[in-house]
Protein backbone atom coordinates (compact mmCIF):
# COMPACT_ATOMS: atom_id res chain seq x y z
CA UNK A 1 0.00 0.00 0.00
CA UNK A 2 2.84 2.36 0.77
CA UNK A 3 4.47 1.67 -2.61
CA UNK A 4 1.23 2.54 -4.38
CA UNK A 5 1.08 5.89 -2.56
CA UNK A 6 4.65 6.67 -3.57
CA UNK A 7 3.84 6.31 -7.29
CA UNK A 8 2.67 9.30 -9.20
CA UNK A 9 -0.96 8.43 -9.97
CA UNK A 10 -1.14 10.68 -13.01
CA UNK A 11 1.93 9.01 -14.58
CA UNK A 12 0.37 5.59 -14.03
CA UNK A 13 -2.90 6.66 -15.64
CA UNK A 14 -1.09 8.01 -18.75
CA UNK A 15 0.92 4.78 -19.25
CA UNK A 16 -2.15 2.60 -18.73
CA UNK A 17 -4.05 4.43 -21.47
CA UNK A 18 -1.14 3.94 -23.91
CA UNK A 19 -1.06 0.16 -23.43
CA UNK A 20 -4.75 -0.64 -22.82
CA UNK A 21 -5.93 -1.31 -26.40
CA UNK A 22 -2.83 -3.16 -27.63
CA UNK A 23 -3.02 -5.50 -24.63
CA UNK A 24 -6.76 -6.12 -25.15
CA UNK A 25 -6.29 -6.83 -28.89
CA UNK A 26 -3.40 -9.19 -28.13
CA UNK A 27 -5.47 -11.17 -25.61
CA UNK A 28 -8.42 -11.41 -28.03
CA UNK A 29 -6.12 -12.61 -30.86
CA UNK A 30 -4.48 -15.21 -28.63
CA UNK A 31 -7.88 -16.48 -27.48
CA UNK A 32 -8.99 -16.88 -31.12
CA UNK A 33 -5.85 -18.83 -32.01
CA UNK A 34 -6.17 -21.18 -29.05
CA UNK A 35 -9.88 -21.73 -29.64
CA UNK A 36 -9.29 -22.76 -33.28
CA UNK A 37 -6.26 -24.96 -32.54
CA UNK A 38 -7.72 -27.17 -29.85
CA UNK A 39 -10.35 -29.78 -30.68
CA UNK A 40 -13.31 -29.82 -28.34
CA UNK A 41 -12.97 -32.56 -25.76
CA UNK A 42 -9.36 -33.34 -26.71
CA UNK A 43 -6.15 -32.43 -24.95
CA UNK A 44 -3.82 -32.01 -27.89
CA UNK A 45 -3.12 -29.49 -30.62
CA UNK A 46 -4.81 -30.05 -33.97
CA UNK A 47 -2.07 -28.51 -36.11
CA UNK A 48 0.69 -31.03 -35.37
CA UNK A 49 3.04 -31.36 -38.33
CA UNK A 50 3.33 -35.10 -38.94
CA UNK A 51 5.22 -35.96 -42.12
CA UNK A 52 5.12 -39.60 -43.13
CA UNK A 53 6.13 -41.14 -46.43
CA UNK A 54 6.52 -44.81 -47.23
CA UNK A 55 6.89 -46.85 -50.39
CA UNK A 56 7.59 -50.45 -51.28
CA UNK A 57 8.70 -51.41 -54.77
CA UNK A 58 10.54 -54.40 -56.23
CA UNK A 59 11.37 -55.79 -52.80
CA UNK A 60 12.83 -52.53 -51.45
CA UNK A 61 10.92 -50.41 -48.95
CA UNK A 62 11.53 -46.80 -47.94
CA UNK A 63 10.03 -45.12 -44.87
CA UNK A 64 10.50 -41.49 -43.82
CA UNK A 65 8.61 -40.37 -40.72
CA UNK A 66 8.67 -37.23 -38.57
CA UNK A 67 6.32 -36.57 -35.66
CA UNK A 68 3.93 -39.34 -36.68
CA UNK A 69 3.38 -43.06 -36.91
CA UNK A 70 3.85 -45.43 -39.85
CA UNK A 71 2.63 -49.03 -40.00
CA UNK A 72 3.71 -50.83 -43.16
CA UNK A 73 3.46 -54.44 -44.23
CA UNK A 74 5.87 -55.38 -47.02
CA UNK A 75 3.96 -57.67 -49.39
CA UNK A 76 6.73 -58.23 -51.94
CA UNK A 77 7.67 -61.86 -52.38
CA UNK A 78 11.39 -61.29 -51.82
CA UNK A 79 12.88 -58.61 -49.59
CA UNK A 80 15.85 -56.91 -51.25
CA UNK A 81 16.42 -54.26 -48.59
CA UNK A 82 15.05 -51.07 -47.11
CA UNK A 83 15.62 -47.74 -45.41
CA UNK A 84 13.93 -46.30 -42.33
CA UNK A 85 14.32 -42.65 -41.29
CA UNK A 86 12.40 -41.82 -38.13
CA UNK A 87 12.39 -38.65 -36.01
CA UNK A 88 10.12 -38.13 -33.01
CA UNK A 89 7.71 -40.85 -34.12
CA UNK A 90 7.02 -44.54 -34.36
CA UNK A 91 7.57 -47.01 -37.20
CA UNK A 92 6.25 -50.57 -37.42
CA UNK A 93 7.33 -52.71 -40.38
CA UNK A 94 5.93 -56.19 -40.95
CA UNK A 95 8.27 -58.40 -43.04
CA UNK A 96 6.66 -61.75 -42.18
CA UNK A 97 5.14 -62.21 -45.65
CA UNK A 98 8.46 -61.74 -47.48
CA UNK A 99 11.41 -64.08 -47.96
CA UNK A 100 15.12 -63.28 -47.88
CA UNK A 101 17.44 -63.96 -50.80
CA UNK A 102 20.62 -65.91 -50.12
CA UNK A 103 23.37 -63.83 -48.59
CA UNK A 104 23.02 -60.64 -46.59
CA UNK A 105 20.05 -58.28 -46.90
CA UNK A 106 20.42 -54.79 -45.42
CA UNK A 107 17.98 -52.43 -43.76
CA UNK A 108 19.49 -48.99 -43.18
CA UNK A 109 18.06 -47.11 -40.19
CA UNK A 110 18.44 -43.55 -39.01
CA UNK A 111 16.41 -42.68 -35.93
CA UNK A 112 16.22 -39.92 -33.37
CA UNK A 113 13.80 -39.79 -30.43
CA UNK A 114 11.48 -42.54 -31.65
CA UNK A 115 10.85 -46.24 -31.81
CA UNK A 116 11.17 -48.80 -34.61
CA UNK A 117 9.52 -52.22 -34.49
CA UNK A 118 10.36 -54.79 -37.15
CA UNK A 119 8.35 -58.01 -37.37
CA UNK A 120 10.22 -60.91 -39.00
CA UNK A 121 9.71 -64.69 -39.12
CA UNK A 122 11.20 -66.64 -36.24
CA UNK A 123 13.52 -68.55 -38.59
CA UNK A 124 15.35 -65.48 -39.88
CA UNK A 125 18.84 -64.72 -38.64
CA UNK A 126 19.07 -61.03 -37.66
CA UNK A 127 22.27 -59.09 -36.95
CA UNK A 128 22.64 -55.53 -35.65
CA UNK A 129 25.34 -53.21 -36.97
CA UNK A 130 23.92 -50.07 -35.38
CA UNK A 131 25.77 -47.16 -33.79
CA UNK A 132 23.76 -46.07 -30.75
CA UNK A 133 23.78 -43.01 -28.53
CA UNK A 134 21.51 -43.44 -25.49
CA UNK A 135 19.53 -45.97 -27.51
CA UNK A 136 18.99 -49.70 -27.67
CA UNK A 137 18.51 -52.63 -30.03
CA UNK A 138 16.74 -55.80 -28.95
CA UNK A 139 15.68 -59.08 -30.54
CA UNK A 140 12.49 -60.04 -28.65
CA UNK A 141 11.66 -63.15 -30.67
CA UNK A 142 11.30 -66.51 -29.01
CA UNK A 143 14.57 -68.42 -29.09
CA UNK A 144 14.97 -72.06 -30.04
CA UNK A 145 13.75 -72.05 -33.63
CA UNK A 146 16.08 -73.31 -36.36
CA UNK A 147 17.51 -70.29 -38.17
CA UNK A 148 18.46 -70.00 -41.81
CA UNK A 149 22.25 -69.70 -41.82
CA UNK A 150 22.64 -68.83 -45.51
CA UNK A 151 20.22 -65.87 -45.29
CA UNK A 152 20.90 -62.97 -42.91
CA UNK A 153 18.98 -59.74 -42.29
CA UNK A 154 21.43 -57.02 -41.25
CA UNK A 155 20.11 -53.88 -39.60
CA UNK A 156 22.65 -51.10 -39.78
CA UNK A 157 22.77 -47.38 -39.22
CA UNK A 158 22.67 -44.75 -36.48
CA UNK A 159 20.12 -44.16 -33.75
CA UNK A 160 20.05 -41.76 -30.81
CA UNK A 161 17.53 -41.59 -27.99
CA UNK A 162 15.62 -44.34 -29.81
CA UNK A 163 15.03 -48.05 -29.84
CA UNK A 164 14.86 -50.86 -32.38
CA UNK A 165 12.96 -54.00 -31.46
CA UNK A 166 12.72 -57.20 -33.53
CA UNK A 167 9.53 -59.19 -33.00
CA UNK A 168 7.88 -62.19 -34.61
Amino acid sequence: LGLFLLLDVSMLADKLADYFWPVILGIVGLALLIKKSVKPGKKYWRNSEAISEYTSENGFFNIENSFGEVRQAVLDEELVGGTIKNSFGGVMVDLRRATLPEGRTYIDVNGQFGGIEIYVPSTWQVQFEVHTFLAGCEDSRLKGFATETDRVLVIRGDISFSGIEIKS
